[in-house]
């Protein structure tokens, strides 16, 4: 390099984080720490002051409580609120780590770059002229589902030190330079629900409104219950029902709710959770636009969900999916993400 470029780092407290900071450094970058509260008291902190420290990176602070509760967590909650399972991550991801924190750092802290420890791949295809997010070395942990809603301006800015690095061989390489967070274990928990189950979460947020478990094929009421918010698509665990006259003892499951009758509709076969399409809106295409107005890919409806062939047709506002086999447990509100092959096109909210 003629002069070091700036990267401003995304520094969680995390290994992966430390790791992809440690990357930059040695890649010859000038690298600013920077490490983001949600709220306040956040344990995490002195982890990324330790690992900044021990980096010789300078740490700076942002605190985005204020935004953060109205934009990412009012917003979950009003989801939640009107039936849907919001995944907020790939909310949070859009419009904070890569839309406010992606300003600040270019703007205050004059960044060329900004780098996350996210586990994917961000490369310039010369052939279309455009960024594309790809499936990183370890597959394992790949984070595309998490980032698909990002555009080409938050790719250009963007860097994933760990795209072509494994999450054993980060650990490797931590332990070997004494970053005490070489053995941490990873969050997979959303932030604000830390360490709790979420549906204990809903319960202190939401009051119960007691309604009815309803046969799906019979309509007939067999039990009530706290109210729709409180059960997802596929449950069976928590739900009361045994003993049910004129029905085995086989489990039950949740396979359709009716937020306008308070109604969660169960049944003891569990390939009712079985679909073979969706609808999904709001959807964002990497490359910004889609391949064709009807095309052949794979897809996925959860983060640690099986890819699986499908045909996509699209419209102005939505998109049509038929799989090559029924998924199970198809969720309004989680999202759907589209590939062609180890190239993430983009996804949208299932409605």
């Amino acid at each position: 390099m003629t002069s070091k470029k700036r990267v401003v780092v995304g520094m969680s407290g995390g290994v992966d984080s430390s790791i992809a900071a440690y990357l930059l450094l040695e890649k010859g970058y000038e690298v600013i720490g920077l490490f983001f509260e949600s709220f306040e008291k956040n344990p995490e902190r002195k982890w990324a002051e330790m690992a900044a420290k021990h980096l010789g990176v300078k740490l700076e602070f942002f605190s985005f409580s204020d935004f953060f509760h109205g934009q990412v967590f009012q917003h979950f909650l009003q989801e939640l609120k009107s039936g849907k399972t919001p995944t907020p991550c790939v909310r949070c991801n859009k419009v904070f780590k890569f839309g406010h924190l992606l300003e600040f750092a270019v703007k205050k802290l004059q960044a060329d770059f900004v780098a996350t420890g996210h586990y994917v791949k961000n490369e310039w295809n010369e052939k279309t002229k455009k960024f594309e997010l790809s499936i990183p070395k370890d597959k394992n942990n790949d984070q595309t589902y998490f980032l698909h809603h990002l555009n080409q301006e938050q790719f250009s800015r963007t860097l994933f030190p760990l795209s072509d690095i494994t999450k054993p061989e980060v650990r490797k390489i931590a332990k070997s330079i004494g970053l005490k967070n070489h053995e941490k274990k990873s969050s997979t928990d959303v932030c604000f629900i830390k360490g709790a189950k979420f549906e204990n979460f809903l319960k202190e947020h939401f009051a119960k409104k007691p309604g009815n478990f309803v046969e799906v094929d019979t309509k007939k009421v067999i039990g009530q219950h706290d109210g729709a918010i409180f059960y997802t698509f596929g449950q069976r665990k928590n739900l009361g029902i045994g003993g049910v006259k004129n029905f085995s003892e086989a489990p039950w499951f949740v396979v359709d709710k009716n937020f306008n009758t308070n109604e969660v509709f169960v049944s003891q076969d569990e390939n009712k959770l079985l679909k073979p399409n969706l609808t999904a809106q709001n959807i964002n295409w990497i490359a910004g636009n889609p391949p064709s107005k009807k095309f052949s890919c794979e897809a996925k409806i959860r983060y640690r969900g099986e890819v699986i062939p499908c045909e996509v047709e699209v419209t102005k506002e939505i998109v049509q999916v038929k799989f090559q086999k029924p998924i199970r447990a198809i969720t309004p509100g989680q999202s759907v993400i589209f590939y062609d092959k180890d190239v993430c096109l983009g996804g949208g909210e299932i409605i």
